[in-house]
Order: structure tokens, then C-alpha cells, then sequence
């Protein structure tokens, strides 16, 4: 908790009364691994998250599940169902966009109806850049790199830059 004791004593010596009450963030993902907790707001894996299919399995496979008190570092929801399970399977082997929209629809479902999840974004990697003062970021026509938001690949991004002046 040093960044917050900082963050409050600079603003105690603004003139404000601030003081830290707060649990270390090793304390919070110990809890949030474990299932010890009354709701969370997490962040799936997003860079493993490069296409629907793996979006569902990550939330809906359970053998990626622990019972509560057990660690599970990527299915903090701890949702199991057999029928996800299978329209799972039947996804990864489909042989047929016909296949795989059918395992999604029921996937969709079971999403909208059972899971105790409530997605708030959809794993996008964005970004924006300007030209003004700086070229070549990656765009349609030059996508030399995928923005993703956290990762190594901003040195990529880095070293396309240059100076527009």
C-alpha cells in the first residue's frame, strides 16, 4: 500500500485529512482466487482472449473451475455446467461455421440466463493516435501491430514513431 500512503500524505500536506484504509492487493487477489468474496469486478486474461471461443471458455469451462477455498486464477465465477461443457466441445469440434454458430447460440444462453457474470466490455484492444505531432502509429492501412493495452508490444508501436515536424 505504499502508492496509496504516498497518494494520501501528499494530500494531507495540501490540507486535506486523508488517510488509508485498505487491504494489501496481495489480500485482494488471495480473496478473489480463492472465491472469498460477495461479488468482484476482475479482469479476464485478455491477451489469451483472441477470438469468441476463447472469451466462453475462459468464463464457462469447468474444468478451469475450484471449489470455493481453492485457488482457480482464471475462473474467479466458479460456474460448472455439463451443458457448457459440451456445447464447448462441440465448438472446438466443429467442422462447419453452421456447427460453431450453433454451439455459440446455446453458449449465448446459458451466458444470458445462468452464469453469475456480468461482462462489462468485450476484451477489445483500441487504441488512438494522433498525426499532429507524431506519425505512424498502426492503422487499417498500416497494421503492423495489434494495440493491445497492456504488454510488450507498445516498444513495437515505439519504435515506428516519428517526429511529424
Amino acid at each position: 500500500m505504499a502508492d496509496e500512503e504516498s497518494i494520501a500524505q501528499n494530500w494531507n500536506t495540501l490540507g486535506a485529512s486523508v488517510s488509508v484504509n485498505g487491504e494489501s492487493i496481495e489480500s485482494d487477489f488471495t480473496d478473489q482466487y480463492t472465491g472469498n468474496y460477495q461479488a468482484t469486478i476482475g479482469l479476464e486474461p485478455g491477451p489469451t482472449l483472441v477470438d469468441p471461443y476463447s472469451y466462453y471458455q475462459v468464463l464457462l469451462d469447468s474444468a478451469e473451475s475450484a471449489p470455493v477455498g481453492k485457488v482457480s486464477t482464471i475462473d474467479d465465477e466458479r460456474f460448472t455446467s455439463a451443458t457448457a461443457n459440451s456445447l464447448l466441445q462441440q465448438w472446438a469440434d466443429a467442422t462447419s461455421d453452421a456447427q460453431r454458430q450453433q454451439a455459440m447460440d446455446g453458449l449465448e444462453d446459458i451466458m444470458a440466463t445462468q452464469t453469475p457474470v456480468i461482462p462489462l466490455y468485450s476484451a477489445t484492444d483500441r487504441s488512438e493516435g494522433t498525426n499532429v505531432n507524431i506519425t505512424g502509429w498502426p492503422t487499417a492501412q498500416n497494421d503492423y501491430q495489434i494495440p493491445f493495452i497492456y504488454g510488450f508490444e507498445g516498444e513495437n508501436v515505439l519504435l515506428h514513431l516519428k517526429s511529424a515536424g
